[in-house]
């Protein structure tokens, strides 16, 4: 859907992947470095939900 949405944006397309390329270029090394982290918490959170 949001492929849909950004690719008929029509005159905001180029500001809306200028926004898409920032995000990914300050947010994409946290992610990378943190992505493992950040999953095993959800796993945790995820069983501690459920076993209660």
């Amino acid at each position: 859907m949001y492929e849909y949405i950004k690719e008929n944006s029509g005159p905001l397309k180029s500001r809306v992947q200028t926004v898409e390329q920032t995000i990914k270029t300050v947010i994409g090394p946290f992610y990378d470095k943190f992505s493992n982290v950040l999953f095993e918490l959800l796993k945790f959170v995820d069983r501690k939900v459920f076993l209660v």
